[in-house]
């Protein structure tokens, strides 16, 4: 999945995980605008409780406790939106 500024909206485009996959070209996949008149998005992961926030990927085999998204639109910043994942091995 990748979230992505596509001029000032925000656009999430998805395909299926599988570690085996080619990098595609996100903009010919299926995409859906979340939020227009985006200024600034940013995204933070955790990759164990008591570990601190991560802003660039290290390449890790499981995946993180949680994601964090900071939006700033309309001159006004959203709460961050924290997003706790199961946690687990890739597949």
């Amino acid at each position: 999945m990748c979230k992505c500024r596509d001029g000032d909206r925000l656009v999430l485009r998805w395909h299926p995980y599988k570690m085996d996959i080619d990098e595609r070209a996100w903009e010919n996949l299926p995409a859906r605008t979340l939020l227009d008149s985006v200024q600034e998005f940013s995204v933070a992961y955790l990759p164990e409780y008591g570990f601190e926030w991560e802003e660039e990927w290290l390449p890790q085999v499981i995946a993180p406790a949680a994601v964090r998204l900071t939006i700033k639109a309309r001159d006004r910043f959203w709460p961050d939106l924290v997003v706790r994942l199961n946690g687990g091995l890739y597949e």
